[in-house]
């Protein structure tokens, strides 16, 4: 069958339930010591179409595992009850995953409310405080709120950039903040996509894609949280480099689904500072198991 171009990549579901596993691996190695994070999570997608080219997504966790040595059984479930707040969270976006609103923005401000309230008896001091403080202020915003978890990697997986228009041998480019390197920064990373293969017998696309760092970005951010954190590094010698930013995408052109998806990251800051990421997401099933 001849392919004809263009391909229009976009959702086209009235409604559609989905569970999902996820998982999210980092590997962080600093002055030679080595640090690995995981969680894993199955999560239920509801897609519903609200209205012409207007589409609500829902994203609910039944099952989350956060493994990681370094922190505590309280740390741990500090985690898990924050982010029992997304659960609550419904984006709105256009046809090709365009954010156009978040819904009952006030019902997710109470949820944060009454969370944070219920963990400031069990958690405090400054560092406790700050993040009750960070939270709140954050769901008071719609544009916060929508730009943060659409590039959240969860909903970045799902709701991605590469829902397009696609010519033979186009390359599509996006530029994309990642917070992901280092704490407290942010870059852009300028990605270049293409539709690589269409099977027409089971409707399934293959999107490759391969990002680095934008041009004329500033790494001040990264040179301060080192100073912060006493990891040595010359700014001079030890310029950051993305080594790796390679990314899969299966997508169902006859639904409008998301497949699965794999994003693999590999980042250095001289010789004292590397972090691996790896983010993988695949459906199990429309029903519960």
């Amino acid at each position: 069958m001849t392919i004809e171009f263009p391909l229009d990549l976009k959702l086209n579901l009235s409604e559609e339930k989905k569970f999902y596993r996820y998982s999210f691996n980092e590997y962080t190695t600093i002055k030679g010591k080595k640090h690995r994070s995981e969680i894993s999570k199955i999560f239920h997608v509801t897609l519903k179409q609200m209205q012409k080219n207007r589409y609500q997504y829902l994203i609910e966790t039944f099952e989350r595992e956060h493994r990681d040595r370094d922190l505590s059984t309280s740390e741990k479930i500090f985690f898990a009850r924050v982010a029992e707040i997304t659960d609550e969270v419904k984006i709105v976006t256009d046809e090709y995953g365009e954010m156009v609103s978040v819904e009952d923005l006030t019902k997710l401000q109470d949820k944060t409310t009454t969370v944070t309230e219920k963990l400031s008896k069990s958690y405090l001091g400054r560092h406790a405080e700050n993040s009750f403080r960070f939270l709140r202020a954050f769901y008071k915003k719609e544009k916060l709120v929508g730009k943060g978890f659409l590039r959240n990697e969860q909903f970045g997986l799902i709701v991605n950039e590469f829902y397009t228009k696609y010519n033979k041998d186009q390359i599509i480019k996006r530029i994309i903040p990642l917070k992901s390197l280092m704490s407290n920064t942010e870059v852009d990373i300028e990605v270049h996509a293409k539709l690589e293969n269409l099977s027409f017998e089971d409707h399934v696309a293959i999107i490759n894609y391969t990002g680095k760092l934008a041009e004329k970005t500033s790494f001040e951010q990264f040179y301060e949280e080192l100073d912060r954190k006493k990891i040595e590094c010359d700014k001079h010698t030890a310029p950051p480099i993305l080594e790796q930013y390679e990314g899969t995408i299966k997508y169902n052109a006859a639904t409008g689904e998301i497949v699965a998806h794999d994003l693999n990251i590999m980042f250095t800051l001289g010789e004292n500072y590397e972090k691996k990421l790896r983010f993988n997401l695949k459906e199990i099933s429309y029903e519960e198991a």
